[in-house]
């Protein structure tokens, strides 16, 4: 609420509150004497004083003193004692003022009746936790600032002895929740500055470990790299290597398949030259044959050529004896015998080139 609304508030409670003519009224002619039995018709009309409408109004009027008590010491923190921090004050002390007053005419002054008629407002269930200690705290501070005289309290009393007291623990309060708030506020920015740090550690760290884990990926990449490159140029140098192995190995394989095609073919020429040997040797042999036997006709020949010639001269000698003719003497015979032995060797001397001129014309 605005100061003006603060003091609106008043108004309300004032009128809210029993007016003098009312509670003499209920207290009659006992009130005077202070025989008690005004004060238990005061209090038993009630529904007429309307407490729990006043404890309603008390409980927007201790916002509004709550409020005010704030800002004062907000702007008294930040500003010290200079002129605008006191507009609340000043804002508070018409309400209060109002209340007291209000308090003081609905109750004539009459302190036991004030008592009794503020604790009836304070027990209202609108007022709970600290609005409820706020107003017995008021009623208190009231009530020990009233005199016995109802008269003096009516026309004299000091509303600022009460709503010092009053402020002064609004004030208190206040100064104790601004305190407590500035400390949570300074644990809320100790903690989040532990946070912010905690934070940044945390990111350094995770830059860190980023930048170490990167290092380490760069490295594993450049190992791999460099045993990727490595086992392809020793694959690389395997296969060259397996390539000339395949290389000697196919030109051994060559060089042993021409070795064995020059072995099969001195094998088959030493074949072939021991079968044309064994041939020529085996024409050889006929031809050895062929001469021998040859020879051996030729013997057989010049045997029976000089047999037939020896026979003949024989039989031409018989011949010659038989007819008369001179007989020769033997060795004329044995002369003539050899001529003819020796014109059979002439023929079958003639018969053997003939045969040889045959067997060259026949090869």
């Amino acid at each position: 609420m605005a100061p003006a609304k603060s003091v609106l508030a008043g108004f309300a409670l004032f009128h809210a509150l029993p007016s003098a003519a009312l509670v003499h009224e209920a207290f009659g002619a006992d009130s005077i004497d202070g025989s008690g039995v005004g004060r238990r018709a005061f209090l038993a009309s009630t529904s007429a004083l309307r407490p729990e409408f006043v404890a309603q109004l008390l409980t927007q009027v201790e916002d509004e003193w709550k409020n005010e008590a704030g800002k004062f010491v907000s702007c008294n923190r930040t500003m010290g004692n200079d002129a605008p921090c006191f507009a609340a004050r000043k804002a508070f002390d018409g309400s209060c003022f109002k209340v007291v007053g209000a308090i003081l005419s609905g109750s004539g002054g009459d302190k036991d009746k004030a008592t009794e008629y503020l604790g009836d407002i304070c027990r209202q269930p609108s007022l709970q936790g600290w609005k409820r200690d706020r107003c017995n705290s008021f009623a208190h501070g009231l009530i020990a600032s009233m005199s016995e005289n109802s008269y003096s309290n009516r026309n004299f009393f000091h509303s600022s002895s009460v709503c010092n007291g009053l402020w002064s623990n609004f004030a208190a309060e206040e100064k104790l929740l601004l305190a407590e708030a500035e400390q949570a506020q300074a644990l809320e920015h100790l903690e989040a500055a532990k946070k912010a740090e905690a934070a940044r550690v945390k990111a350094e760290q995770e830059r860190a470990e980023a930048a170490k884990k990167a290092e380490e990926e760069a490295i594993k990449a450049a190992n791999e790299a460099a045993a990727e490159r490595k086992n392809k140029e020793l694959k690389e140098q395997r296969v060259k290597e397996e390539a000339k192995i395949k290389a000697e190995t196919a030109a051994k394989e060559r060089a042993e398949e021409e070795r064995q095609k020059e072995v099969r073919r001195k094998e088959e020429e030493a074949v072939r030259q021991a079968e044309e040997a064994k041939k020529a040797a085996e024409q050889a042999s006929a031809r050895l044959k062929a001469k021998k036997e040859e020879a051996a006709k030729e013997e057989a020949a010049e045997a029976a050529a000089r047999k037939a010639a020896e026979a003949a001269a024989l039989k031409i000698h018989q011949l010659k004896a038989l007819k008369g003719a001179p007989t020769k003497s033997p060795r004329k015979v044995q002369t003539l015998g050899a001529a003819n032995h020796t014109e059979a060797i002439k023929n079958v001397t003639i018969v053997k080139k003939a045969s040889k001129l045959s067997t060259v014309v026949h090869k």
